[in-house]
């Protein structure tokens, strides 16, 4: 049985970027994923060995946000390698890295009159830059 799995808007403050400043004082992103696998056995079970730990998952994508990119793509990449590689039952991924506008003070609300910019990487590395209001 196939099972979705969601780690939403996990919070995290880091420096990515092309710009200088951007390296230096950092900004905030906010990392979701969304994965499918077969998590039938822990439907029964109720043991962790039978499912994804969320830690081990949440512990992966803080490491590489500790490791400074040029580009959200790159950086949605990679995190998208390092799960696939550590957790290859999962049969479908997508990570989205996204950030608020660097250059007006921080993290904008979904309602503002500005924009919020996301990457999304997909199990099949088909990248798309979407941009939300």
């Amino acid at each position: 049985m196939k099972t979705k799995m969601t780690l939403h808007n996990m919070h995290f403050y880091a420096f990515h970027g092309v710009m200088p400043h951007e390296r230096i004082v950092g900004g905030e992103y906010r990392v979701t994923l969304h994965l499918e696998a077969d998590f039938s056995a822990a439907c029964t079970s109720d043991q962790l060995e039978d499912t994804l730990n969320y830690a081990g998952l949440y512990d992966l994508v803080k490491s590489e946000m500790e490791t400074p990119s040029q580009l959200i793509e790159h950086l949605a990449g990679r995190i998208h390698t390092s799960i696939r590689e550590r957790y290859p039952q999962i049969a479908q991924l997508s990570v989205t890295v996204a950030t608020g506008s660097t250059g007006g003070g921080g993290w904008r609300q979904r309602r503002s009159p500005y924009r919020l910019t996301c990457m999304t990487v997909s199990s099949h590395f088909f990248c798309y830059l979407c941009r939300n209001i």
